[in-house]
């Protein structure tokens, strides 16, 4: 803490001290202390809390401090620094709430005495909250470009333009942040429907990536009210990659046996086992990137920022050692134009195309059949054989089993506890 806001914030909680020196009152209060999440989480409120007599209600009053430094280290500094000055003022035993401060006393009937400091109103009513809506954007993005893999760069770059569009179509580019009502998210995401024509699921995705902008600076006291928070999602089919049967399966990797597609199906087998993104994660897996047990994915490819590990079914396994694919040079690429691991892997269409050209052969004209599907193939056949969702979760690299639940549902499948009726007889 600062020494210019140590004395604001020592001048404020004068007004919880009596200035009568001769009073003999011993008032109770109880210990302050910090208060926070347990993950050291710095989106979420961490507080210093108190209890201090209440003159009005005759007992002791919760109150609180709201720390709102940038870094853990910051907020435990203030913390201490807080609860050292309370339990100074508090075990002289005069300090109380709700009398009237003595110098306004004087002037003023019935003086409105100052709420307890908070550590966060500097920002609530400075200059910061006045932030153009444009100035927000570039801040957000280039804050995100820091700390999020390219393909998500782009997905939020392709969400920001089409605000930036909104913006400009209705001249709102000098409109500061915290101006920007509930009302103008509405029909921001009204007029990329009617506009820009987005279907309900590409609107969905708008309406996520928008909030989490605004999101960004709520969370560092920009605004107070995030004005996409109440706008609910259109309906839609969540999935538009379609899981292939179990026949299907055994058809199109026939197919691909008796006409020499081996480095397909082995692409393809990535992706059944390890619930890999084709493009996103399998055409750029190296060779180094095979563990002993584990397929690593690195982070710039991965779904998050942190590098990920799935394990390796003996199905893929005994493919790896037939390919002989971890005796290759650590760097090189599983996938090349060559059909060997090599120092260029493939390009986007390259499996695509021939995917395509085979279903279209066996008489596959839904076009929600794809390379993706294979993942979910995958997915259903591991819960249909073990019916083991923490697997299922792992594999996945969901946060959580409510994640792979709702996802399991999606595919058709519902989760059920037959191990209860395991449980012996009392």
């Amino acid at each position: 803490m600062s020494a210019k806001m140590a004395k604001k914030w020592q001048r404020k909680v004068k007004f919880l001290m009596s200035d009568n020196s001769t009073t003999t009152a011993k008032f109770p209060y109880k210990e302050p202390f910090i208060s926070k999440p347990a993950d050291d989480d710095l989106t979420k409120q961490w507080v210093v809390e108190y209890g201090i007599w209440s003159k009005k209600k005759q007992c002791i009053v919760r109150k609180r401090v709201v720390l709102s430094g940038n870094t853990v280290a910051q907020r435990l500094a203030d913390a201490k620094e807080i609860i050292a000055e309370l339990k100074r003022i508090l075990k002289k035993g005069e300090a109380y709430v709700d009398e009237v401060e003595p110098t306004q006393a004087k002037n003023k009937k019935n003086p409105k005495v100052d709420p307890p400091p908070t550590r966060s109103s500097r920002v609530k009513h400075g200059s910061v909250s006045k932030i153009l809506i444009l100035e927000a954007i570039d801040q957000f993005m280039s804050f995100k470009e820091k700390t999020t893999k390219p393909n998500t760069i782009m997905t939020y770059r392709t969400h920001v333009n089409t605000l930036l569009k909104y913006l400009k179509r209705h001249q709102l580019q000098k409109k500061a942040l915290v101006n920007f009502t509930d009302a103008d998210a509405l029909h921001f995401l009204d007029e990329a429907t009617t506009v820009e024509r987005l279907g309900n699921r590409s609107r969905n995705n708008a309406r996520d990536a928008i909030f989490t902008l605004f999101e960004h600076f709520r969370k560092r006291k920009h605004i107070e009210v995030n004005p996409f928070k109440e706008i609910g999602k259109l309906s839609f089919r969540r999935y538009k990659h379609m899981p292939y049967t179990f026949e299907q399966r055994d058809q199109i990797k026939q197919f691909c046996l008796e006409t020499n597609q081996h480095q397909l199906l082995l692409f393809i087998s990535f992706i059944y086992y390890g619930f890999m993104r084709p493009h996103g994660e399998v055409s750029k897996l190296k060779v180094k990137d095979l563990r002993e047990r584990t397929i690593a994915i690195d982070a710039d490819n991965a779904k998050d920022i942190e590098a990920e590990h799935i394990q390796i079914p003996p199905g893929l396994e005994k493919l790896i050692d037939e390919y002989q694919l971890r005796s290759y040079p650590p760097e090189a690429y599983l996938f090349t134009k060559t059909g060997q691991p090599g120092s260029k892997h493939v390009d986007k269409l390259y499996f695509y195309r021939r995917h395509r050209k085979i279903l279209a052969k066996l008489g596959f004209t839904d076009k929600r059949f794809d390379l993706y599907g294979w993942k979910h193939t995958g997915v259903i056949a591991l819960w249909v054989a073990t019916q083991n969702i923490r697997l299922i979760q792992r594999q996945c690299r969901h946060s959580n089993a409510q994640q792979t639940e709702e996802y399991l549902r999606d595919l058709g499948i519902i989760v059920k506890d037959t191990d209860i009726d395991k449980f012996p007889d009392f």
